[in-house]
Formats: structure tokens, C-alpha cells, sequence
């Protein structure tokens, strides 16, 4: 069994969550498709646990945190502030600093495995394009995402959304996949495995995707949530709206 997760975004109480389900479920592999930093209080730990995955990427947040933030938003820009000054902080050897660095910077844009690529966010542009149901209206952009895949199967993240994207241009839910979802012969599918640390389809649970036999399936797992938001109002420098929108999953 092969695990795909994404967005982590600093939560580790997400995280760990999410781990200790997947031992149980005795995942094989892990993959995460990227933004293991960026909005929550603990960037240093789920780097840490990012190191020991099958495969990681480079997600938006990480490409930000190595160049600069002019594309973001305020809040997210102030986060990305933080958690640099976190990775730079005297407080911790100098030696481990400049170790979160190093993976930070190799992490890649793409990996092939199998039958399925991953990427952070489309086929087209592998770090930055968002895919979102709406996009299922828009033809040309998803004939070309499609165009593009290397693979039949293709897991992406960032827009914190998890569903499925078959190419006879349909959007399904997971609550529409109580069984899993598994591709006919010569399909093709996009599949956003939602987000760990960061939620936005309204369920504030971490949500990750399986991939067993043929079959996807999506999960989602409670955690401490009022933990992470305590957290990050303890900073005293992040915005508190970053701990809000976690009970809200939005």
C-alpha cells in the first residue's frame, strides 16, 4: 500500500495523526506532494518527519521559503517570515539548521512511480496552477492537463480539495467513493488528495489518499486541532486567523 499526502503545512498534530493511521494500515510507502511548511507553529518537526518519507516535493511554500513571497497574500507572506527565522534560529545547532535547508532545496518538482506522477499542483505547472472543481467547466485547460500527464494516474495537492478529476470531465467527491475509486483500462484521472494540516472543502480533519491494488481511497482523521490553534496564538507572531480557519476547515 502507498500513502500520498499534502499540504502539511507545520501542523504536526495533523501529522502525526495521519501517521499513526497509516501504521496501522501498514502503508508501505509515503509520498508527499509538498508544502510540509508554511502556516503552522511546528515547521521544524514535520520537516523532520518529511525526511523519512518514500519521496517528497517541492511545494509553492517551499519554493517561496528558498526565493520570495511576492506572490502571496499578506497572512501567508507573514508565515513564510516566520518560518524562516524558525530554520535560521540560534537556538538550534547550526549544523541541523543548515540541514532542513539542504532538503528543503533538493527537493524535486515531479516524481514519476509506477503507473502515477506526482506533482504539488497540475501537470502543467508542477509547483504553482491550482485545479479546482470549477475547472471541470473549462475544457481547454483540463484536455490540456491531461495532455501532459505522463502517467494514467496523476496525485496532486495545493488547492487543499480533495476529489476526483476523470477525463470524461466530471469532478467526484469522496463521498461519492464510499468503495474507492480504480481507473478502467486506458482511463486517465487527476486526484487531489486534500490537505493534512490545512483543510478547505469544509471537513477540518486531515485528509490523505491510499493507493492499494489499483484502488483509491480517500481518508480523513481527526486530531487535536485546538492544540495546533493554541499553538499557533503562542507564537505571538503569526495571524491568529491561521488558527481560526482550522476549525472551520476552510
Amino acid at each position: 500500500m502507498q500513502a500520498i499526502v499534502s499540504d502539511i503545512h507545520s501542523n504536526i498534530e495533523a501529522l502525526t495523526a495521519v501517521l499513526i493511521e497509516l501504521e496501522e494500515m501498514g502503508a508501505e510507502e509515503i509520498y508527499c506532494l509538498g508544502d510540509v511548511i508554511g502556516y503552522g507553529p511546528n515547521p521544524r518537526t514535520c520537516l523532520r518527519k518529511a525526511q523519512s518519507f518514500h519521496g517528497c516535493l517541492r511545494g509553492n511554500h517551499e519554493e517561496a521559503l528558498l526565493s520570495s513571497a511576492e506572490d502571496f497574500n499578506t497572512k501567508a507572506r507573514q508565515a513564510l517570515d516566520w518560518t524562516r527565522a524558525r530554520l535560521n534560529s540560534d537556538e538550534y545547532p547550526r549544523e541541523e539548521n543548515r540541514a532542513f535547508w539542504n532538503f528543503v532545496d533538493s527537493l524535486p518538482s515531479m516524481i514519476l512511480t509506477g503507473n502515477f506522477m506526482l506533482v504539488h499542483g497540475s501537470p502543467r505547472d508542477k509547483v504553482h496552477e491550482y485545479v479546482t472543481p470549477e475547472d471541470c467547466l473549462n475544457r481547454e485547460k483540463m484536455t490540456t492537463l491531461f495532455s501532459l500527464m505522463e502517467r494514467p494516474l496523476c496525485f496532486i495537492g495545493h488547492s487543499h480539495i480533495p476529489g476526483v478529476y476523470p477525463e470524461d470531465g466530471r469532478f467526484i467527491s469522496p463521498d461519492e467513493q464510499s468503495d474507492g475509486f480504480s481507473l478502467a483500462p486506458g482511463a486517465r484521472a487527476i486526484v487531489n488528495v486534500g490537505s493534512v494540516g490545512q483543510p478547505r472543502d469544509g471537513d477540518p480533519r486531515a485528509s490523505f489518499v491510499t493507493y492499494n491494488n489499483g484502488t483509491i481511497r480517500f481518508h480523513r482523521v481527526a486530531y487535536d486541532l485546538e492544540l495546533t490553534m493554541d499553538k499557533i496564538v503562542a507564537t505571538g507572531e503569526l495571524p491568529l486567523f491561521l488558527a481560526a480557519r482550522l476549525k472551520e476547515g476552510r
